[in-house]
């Protein structure tokens, strides 16, 4: 269960959010479970947050740091994650189908059993994540050979 005071502030607003998370970096983010579905996260700090099973379905999450963030069995179904920074996430079974994550940052991300289908993933760097049973987006092998041959 999330804690309610950082659902609350979270919501708030991004502005609100990244102030209060520059003034207390030493805690641990709890949003386990939050339903953030349709939030607009633009540009917001989750660097290391816990968000184990929370919904941002459809989230906006353009330009986040969600760098070494808990999202295991997160739904991000249909979630703008253009430019979001999830480098050393732990995103085991979470969903990304439709995912947009166009220039996103997933270098060491645990993506174990995480599903990508029809996710837009150009651009992306996957540079040493960990796939094992993941189902992978349609254009993956084409813009990693498209990577490879630059």
């Amino acid at each position: 269960m999330a804690n309610k005071k950082h659902l609350s502030l979270l919501l708030e607003s991004a502005q609100a959010w990244n102030i209060w998370r520059q003034q207390n970096r030493h805690i641990r983010v709890d949003l386990v479970g939050a339903n953030l579905g349709g939030v607009d996260l633009m540009e917001v700090n989750l660097s290391g947050a816990d968000l184990f099973r929370a919904d941002l379905t459809g989230a906006n999450l353009m330009g986040a740091n969600l760098s070494g963030a808990n999202l295991i069995d997160a739904n991000l179904t249909k979630a703008d994650l253009v430019c979001a920074d999830l480098s050393f996430g732990y995103m085991r079974g979470a969903n990304l189908r439709y995912a947009d994550l166009t220039s996103a940052d997933l270098r060491s991300a645990i993506l174990t059993n995480a599903n990508l289908k029809n996710a837009t993933t150009s651009n992306t760097n996957f540079n040493g994540a960990i796939f094992d049973g993941a189902t992978l987006p349609d254009d993956y092998v084409i813009n990693a050979i498209a990577q490879w041959q630059k």
